[in-house]
């Protein structure tokens, strides 16, 4: 199956009467809309993927943690693309990404461990209260 790539031409603001075209990655889901409506500065042109979220447990809007791919081709940072992290405004290389998941991964098994102790200690509480202590 082939897929068009998806091509956007921006006003640019630093070069006035100019324009880039730009083609996105695969994993862009931006449609360049603000960018093309208003024009963009080169190094500020950035792609973004799609967001992946952790949501809060009491079913808040706003997500504990979101991640997403961004990259801007034509930044002065060699640090793109990266993953972008919120809330906390980080920016994650690969190995960094990977450090994270290993912290999730450990952090949900914590979890699991107190959702144990949590059984126990209701039960426990239960017990208490059927003996009238």
């Amino acid at each position: 199956m082939s897929i068009t790539p998806r091509v956007h031409t921006v006003r640019l603001l630093d070069a006035p009467g100019a324009t880039l075209t730009v083609t996105c990655p695969d994993w862009c889901v931006s449609d360049h809309a603000d960018e093309r409506a208003r024009g963009v500065f080169a190094a500020d042109f950035t792609h973004q993927g799609a967001e992946l979220v952790l949501p809060s447990p009491a079913g808040e809007d706003e997500p504990l943690v979101s991640v997403r791919i961004e990259h801007s081709p034509f930044s002065y940072s060699l640090r793109t693309p990266v993953v972008s992290v919120w809330p906390d405004d980080a920016d994650m290389s690969p190995d960094q990404v990977r450090a994270f998941a290993d912290r999730l991964r450990a952090y949900a098994d914590d979890l699991d461990c107190l959702s144990v102790d949590l059984d126990d200690a209701r039960l426990n509480a239960r017990n208490k209260r059927k003996a009238g202590r």
